[in-house]
């Protein structure tokens, strides 16, 4: 898969051939949805494309859609970066924090893929055991297959005790940006959602980059191009992954020498990403751009 023809600057932000297929066989914005409308559709009769982005991260990108694909204006809204509340959610995490402070800076991985995404037993067991094997310690926000029912291991077979109190394994959800914004967390595994991407780099955790679905996979390469993350060894053909490429990619972005580069260059981004004024001016230029918009 290659950068089409009409993108006149060089771009590594290609689908795989198993991402491509899958937006074809998965409900995605090419197909109309209940309201028998596809996203597609929309973006074709809207007056101006909003975009949660910003010309500093991707001014080419953004040009090319305003100019040679809506051919209407796109309007970047600047990346949003969520506030973290002084207050920890609830006490129901105090034990996950107090965790965090026994750790050393810059040691965890933060581990989390997302409420849309639908992982595998075999996915989940192959993570797993790529956490485990990486020797580092991790907080997971683990959901379980919902194929899986309830009373069914999923996890692998000793899992917990192999780990001990190396790992956290959070049952569902987690105060992810909370986490996140933890001098503690060093790195995240991540689906590359953008807003993960946005809450992860705010901080400058450096990635490890596992897309699963729709955008995620461009999001990985534009990402890896800035050399703020690692992508995951893939089959390029079935997308399948291996519990070794895991460990391996998390001991590179955490702890190797080799990954130093990708450690330095994840906390530059975080500078941009965390700038909150730049930001905040982006939302004022869009509120200026819906009172002045004459058609």
């Amino acid at each position: 898969m290659v950068s089409p023809e009409w993108i006149p600057f060089p771009s590594p932000v290609v689908y795989r051939p198993h991402e491509a297929r899958k937006l074809f066989e998965e409900e995605t914005g090419l197909f109309p949805d209940d309201s028998r409308v596809s996203e597609a559709y929309r973006f074709s009769v809207v007056i101006a494309v909003v975009v949660r982005s910003c010309d500093e991260l991707e001014r080419d990108y953004l040009k090319l859609l305003e100019t040679d694909m809506y051919r209407k204006p796109v309007v970047p809204l600047g990346l949003l970066p969520p506030v973290v509340s002084d207050d920890r959610v609830d006490s129901t995490w105090d034990y996950l924090f107090e965790w965090l402070e026994r750790q050393k800076s810059w040691s965890v991985v933060y581990a989390a893929f997302g409420s849309e995404a639908k992982l595998s037993v075999e996915q989940v067991r192959r993570i797993a055991v790529g956490l485990e094997s990486s020797e580092l310690p991790f907080i997971w926000a683990f959901r379980r297959p919902q194929s899986v029912p309830e009373g069914v291991h999923v996890l692998p077979e000793g899992f917990a005790d192999r780990v001990g109190s190396r790992g956290i394994v959070c049952q569902g959800w987690a105060p992810q940006v909370n986490v996140l914004a933890h001098e503690s967390v060093g790195g995240f595994l991540a689906h590359v959602g953008w807003n993960s991407i946005v809450e992860g780099l705010q901080y400058g955790r450096v990635l490890a980059l596992l897309p699963l679905m729709f955008d995620q996979g461009l999001n990985a390469r534009l990402i890896s191009a800035r050399r703020a993350g690692v992508e995951m060894p893939r089959n390029e053909e079935d997308g399948s992954f291996m519990a070794e490429d895991i460990a391996a990619t998390l001991r590179l972005v955490m702890v190797e020498e080799e990954g130093e580069a990708y450690r330095a260059a994840a906390e530059e981004m975080g500078r941009l990403f965390g700038d909150a004024e730049l930001h905040d001016r982006y939302i004022s230029e869009f509120l200026s751009f819906l009172v002045n918009y004459k058609g």
